[in-house]
């Protein structure tokens, strides 16, 4: 697909140069990553192929968009007008692509999500059926990735949608915060400490620990580590689990008690329980988060209500 571009003049138009719509997606990822290497992947294309046609832009417009020598890449004041152009050329191509199939019926649309299936909030399900049921010629495809996984993937494209505890520093994605919850206790009834109503930090020195794998959100682990700052001593971590289930068996069987966040087991076998732990900032808030370009009809009207 190629796009013709104009410059508006009293009483006339000049045509400035005709160029294809893949060349301005590509100068919007160099200019969004500001290294070709990166960019390259974001597109699926090699380095050189992106190095080239950037080349070909730069020359077909006559103006240097970007600075860029072996250690850096950066936008020239005209790369950074040129950038807001695209972004409004791309979604508008985008969505009179998606509204024209979708008002002839010739298109089922996609919407993909990405989360780990362990988020388990009432309101991600039911925000889900009420999509369905106003949209039904919505396809719904859910994508189970570790929770550190789903900011790059909404960022290169790979879903529209992604929930995840946070924080998300990328700046082209937009971030609603859906739920906020605390770090609980998870043990075995039979455990010194499942009487109490709530657990002190100071109360679990030397107390055998369940964390989830550090891979699996890097940030949040850190924090949880982060909560023993201010006591003498570090955390007794004897195990980490990559999966719910197994910290649940775990703490069931009296090998540690499972910390973990709250919303994550909303509910539990008989034989466990569940208490909050007192130390400042308890607290891990789960979000939804987006790339602010996506003109995705269907990511739209989810989002619609998920905002209601």
């Amino acid at each position: 697909m190629v796009i013709t571009c104009y410059t508006e003049l009293p009483y006339s138009f000049h045509l400035l140069t005709i160029m294809e719509l893949r060349q301005l997606s590509y100068f919007k990822a160099v200019a969004e990553e500001l290294h070709f290497q990166r960019a390259a992947r974001r597109v699926h294309i090699t380095q050189p192929s992106l190095s080239h046609q950037i080349k070909k832009l730069e020359d077909e417009l006559d103006v240097k968009l970007l600075e860029r020598d072996r250690k850096s890449v950066a936008l020239t004041d005209a790369g950074k007008a040129f950038l807001k152009h695209c972004d409004a050329i791309l979604r508008d191509v985008q969505s009179a692509i998606e509204e024209t199939k979708e008002i002839a019926g010739k298109e089922r649309v996609e919407l993909k999500i990405g989360t780990r299936f362990f988020i388990n909030l009432p309101e991600f399900t039911s925000r889900l059926i009420q999509l369905g049921n106003a949209h039904p010629n919505i396809e719904i495809i859910k994508v189970d990735m570790p929770t550190n996984e789903v900011e790059l993937a909404v960022k290169e494209g790979e879903i529209d949608i992604g929930f995840a505890p946070g924080p998300f520093t990328h700046p082209s994605l937009k971030v609603k915060n859906l739920a906020q919850g605390y770090f609980v206790l998870v043990m075995n009834k039979e455990h010194h400490l499942a009487e109490c109503d709530e657990i002190q930090i100071e109360q679990l020195k030397d107390v055998p620990l369940i964390l989830f794998e550090e891979s699996l959100n890097p940030a949040l682990y850190q924090k949880c580590l982060a909560f023993f700052d201010n006591v003498d001593f570090s955390p007794n971590v004897v195990i980490n689990v990559n999966q719910v289930q197994s910290g649940l068996t775990l703490a069931s069987d009296g090998i540690g008690a499972y910390m973990v966040a709250n919303y994550i087991v909303r509910s539990l076998q008989a034989d466990l329980v569940a208490r909050k732990i007192q130390f400042p900032d308890n607290q891990v808030s789960v979000s939804a988060l987006w790339h602010e370009d996506n003109t995705s009809r269907a990511l739209r009207a989810y989002l619609d209500l998920i905002r209601s």
